[in-house]
């Protein structure tokens, strides 16, 4: 009886063994790069070809190793190439080739960073797009409370996709990343208010690590009804075609009162200034509660705290001076 149960024991570990060995074989096939030169080349693939054809295709070209583990791989990863030619490095892994199919030749890839204005993703999208309208994109952004909602990500249009083709997939992208945290909101903020100032600490700060700081100090100020402020704010209400961000504030632009300068207005804006991304959004729903009022960048860029305006000071004259 042992040694069957020894036999058995050994030839599971032997089954186990030899598995762990196929996946690793089949994910080194899979990402190892093409020896074929390192050139382009010239394949179409036409309408209705099958993955198999074109598996085919691909291995004739030498472009691919394995017909095989190519037609395996596209239909696991739910990959649908698409009808057109292509030029292809002639040095990509199966999966790098796979993935140059599954865009398509009239897709265009565009990405959007976190922290932009609309007006920065208006100009980003038009440069891009054939038929996109940035003043019609604009206005739909305004008109439907958008501002903020914009979801910084990468997206794949069709080059002939227009503003509301893109505001669709934005909007969409923006409902199923942030549902879940909104659900979670405990801060004593509206949904808009949390946005609002989420735009505000991405612009503020751009370390993800000190984005709960940075929250938590503009949380407990708008809090006790103190004023924000934030730089980035009244960089907002200053900002152009030309500089969106200007950093060289003038004395005049500072003393400003406008419902965007949160140097001399209380409160939160009216709606957020720029389209945060996840870490911000976090960084604000979990925002960290400190024994910091107050907080300046370096001329590095590295954050500084102070307890109190008196440290504040001392920063500003260690550090800006």
């Amino acid at each position: 009886m042992n040694k069957v149960i020894k036999v058995s024991s050994l030839l599971f570990i032997l089954i186990l063994l030899v598995t762990l060995l196929g996946f690793h074989l089949i994910a080194f096939a899979l990402n190892k790069k093409n020896v074929d030169g390192n050139t382009f080349k010239t394949i179409e693939i036409k309408k209705g070809m099958r993955v198999s054809e074109i598996g085919k295709l691909l291995r004739e070209e030498k472009l691919i190793n394995s017909a095989t583990l190519f037609s395996l791989y596209v239909r696991y990863k739910g990959i649908s190439p698409q009808a057109g030619v292509y030029q292809i490095k002639s040095d990509l892994s199966l999966v790098d080739v796979s993935n140059e199919l599954r865009l398509g030749v009239d897709d265009v890839k565009i990405t959007i960073i976190e922290g932009l204005r609309s007006e920065e993703i208006a100009k980003i999208i038009k440069n891009k797009l054939s038929n996109f309208n940035d003043q019609n994109f604009l206005i739909q952004v305004r008109d439907n409370n958008l501002e903020g909602k914009l979801f910084p990500d990468t997206y794949l249009w069709h080059k002939t996709a227009n503003e509301k083709d893109v505001l669709t997939t934005l909007a969409v992208t923006f409902t199923e990343k942030t549902t879940q945290l909104f659900k979670e909101n405990e801060t004593g903020l509206s949904d808009k208010e949390l946005l609002t100032l989420a735009s505000i600490v991405e612009r503020e700060e751009w370390d993800p690590k000190e984005m709960p700081i940075v929250a938590g100090i503009l949380i407990t100020r708008l809090k006790r009804g103190e004023l924000l402020g934030a730089d980035a704010t009244t960089q907002y209400a200053f900002g152009n075609s030309e500089d969106f961000w200007p950093k060289n504030l003038t004395q005049e632009q500072i003393d400003s009162v406008n419902p965007f300068n949160t140097r001399k207005v209380a409160g939160l804006p009216p709606h957020p200034i720029s389209n945060p991304g996840l870490y911000a959004l976090k960084a604000t729903l979990k925002y960290e509660q400190t024994s910091y009022n107050y907080y300046l960048h370096d001329k590095e860029g590295k954050v500084h705290y102070a307890r109190n305006y008196d440290e504040h000071l001392m920063n500003i004259s260690k550090y800006l001076n």
